[in-house]
């Protein structure tokens, strides 16, 4: 007997009752009871048996291959559970609960990733009377981390214990931080899923309380990396190329909003992987930009109310959907494109120094200016364009292209190459707007991106992230995004303060 998924990979288990932790290992022998003892049992029990009553019993105690609690267990590895019931012929419910709280109890709204129902004497392994045995694999979907097994008895007694589940042995590890909206570290699930299925989940962890995450995965191959957490929409989903060497500093960034979803596909719904999808505000200022994933899919997040969806740098049809955001979100925003070419490219550093974070590229075609990030610290991209010439950028705090720019000429139904390099900044910190000065005017402008009044422009993306002046990843200053931070530096800079 094996333990069976809940229908829906995220069904959670809402407790009706509270959960007492009675124990974990069966009970061991003891010494006989004095004769006081026996003597205090034996009139208690004697109006019971008067009146034709049983004792009353519960479920005592659970074990995993016989593992002092907190049990250490492994994805892929098989393990025996025995428990003991209340009765001959009794139900035990096991469920295997992600500890997301890390507070060693199953929480409402925590996820159930196993659960099964054995009978006393029905298809357990276990032929003694009021006790069960049953077998169960972790599988590559259980993020690793801290389980709760929660077994409830059909006289409706409950205990739990504690285990931990640890990845698959593999060879190679991700490692990164998983960030909310604002930027600061937060706890979440990260999960590796393969390019051509990404609904599949091939792995998972839960990351630890300051967001840090270290993720095993096998052999060189791609992987799409994304994290979830509660009620936040999932972060963009991002290649990874692991080659033979293990990949640092990835940076995920959980989304707040509602969730936006929808396919990409050409005429025939063959899926459209890499095309850039813009999510625009009632005002029509540009809020976010997602790419689609091998299957064509993307999400977005926006806020509640009135939006438009739309591809970018493509001929959509339609040429964009509106739809008003409320609390489920929007499915299937689908569009169809009947022509494009393919753009490859990579970023690298002057002298060839290591990537520190994932660069941003910025890609201009028609005076409109579209960014988004790199894939890995590789500085790999991929991308799906209407047939055109382009200029392309990479921007990364501390650094800028060079040259400033790169063009191509894309071409229906063909592949095209395209390196960018990036270089120490020579750019002044704080002119925002590039007109060569630092005034209040690049204040303003700092301001407008940040309440979604004025686009993010390369320019003030690279002149404007000045917070933190210690620079994360490695960066001589900034995070690479704008935030209230930016503009308190700068509005101290144009005022003449430290």
């Amino acid at each position: 007997m094996t333990w069976e998924r809940p229908c829906g990979l995220w069904r959670t288990w809402c407790a009706a009752e509270g959960v007492t932790r009675l124990g974990a290992s069966p009970p061991h022998p003891t010494a006989p009871p004095a004769p006081s003892l026996l003597l205090a049992v034996a009139a208690l029990a004697l109006p019971m048996l008067l009146a034709g009553v049983r004792p009353a019993e519960a479920v005592s105690w659970i074990t995993m291959d016989g593992h002092p609690e907190p049990a250490v267990l492994t994805v892929g590895q098989n393990v025996t559970v025995q428990a003991d019931v209340s009765s001959i012929g009794a139900k035990l419910n096991v469920k295997l609960v992600l500890d997301a709280n890390r507070n060693h109890a199953a929480d409402v709204g925590e996820t159930v990733y196993a659960q099964v129902t054995m009978v006393d004497g029905g298809f357990d392994f276990d032929p003694v009377p009021k006790q069960v045995i049953f077998t169960f694999t972790p599988e590559d979907f259980y993020p690793a981390g801290p389980y709760v097994v929660v077994a409830k008895d059909s006289d409706g007694s409950v205990i739990t214990a504690q285990a931990t589940i640890l990845p698959r042995p593999q060879t190679l590890t991700l490692s990164g931080k998983v960030v909310d909206a604002a930027g600061q570290p937060t706890e979440g699930i990260v999960w590796a899923v393969i390019p051509d299925v990404p609904s599949h989940k091939e792995t998972g962890t839960l990351t630890q309380p300051d967001g840090t995450f270290q993720l095993p995965l096998e052999g060189s191959r791609d992987f799409g990396v994304f994290a979830e957490f509660a009620d936040k929409v999932d972060s963009e989903l991002r290649w990874v190329h692991t080659s033979d060497a293990d990949v640092p500093g990835l940076r995920l960034q959980l989304r707040d909003g509602l969730p936006v979803a929808g396919q990409v596909t050409n005429r025939n719904l063959i899926p459209l992987p890499g095309a850039l999808v813009g999510l625009f505000l009632r005002n029509g200022l540009l809020h976010s930009v997602t790419r689609t994933w091998a299957d064509g899919s993307y999400v977005a997040a926006g806020p509640p109310g009135q939006v438009t969806v739309r591809p970018l740098l493509l001929i959509p049809d339609p040429p964009s959907r509106e739809t008003e955001l409320v609390i489920l979100g929007a499915q299937n925003m689908d569009f169809q494109v009947s022509s494009w070419g393919r753009l490859h490219g990579a970023i690298s550093c002057e002298g060839g120094a290591p990537l520190f974070a994932a660069p941003r590229v910025v890609v201009s075609a028609a005076g409109q200016d579209v960014s988004f990030m790199a894939d890995d610290l590789g500085g790999l991209f991929d991308l799906a364009l209407s047939p055109g010439s382009y200029a392309f950028a990479a921007s990364l705090g501390g650094y800028a292209s060079d040259p400033a720019q790169e063009t191509a000429t894309v071409v229906a139904a063909s592949d095209v190459q395209v390196a960018l390099h990036l270089k120490p900044s020579s750019a002044l910190l704080g002119d925002a707007n590039g007109n060569g000065r630092v005034e209040v005017s690049d204040v303003i402008l700092l301001m407008g991106i940040l309440l979604g009044l004025s686009p993010l422009t390369y320019q003030a993306l690279e002149a404007g992230d000045l917070a933190p002046k210690v620079g994360t990843a490695g960066k001589p200053q900034g995070d690479g995004r704008i935030s209230i931070a930016d503009v308190t530096l700068l509005l101290r800079q144009v005022a003449g303060l430290p």
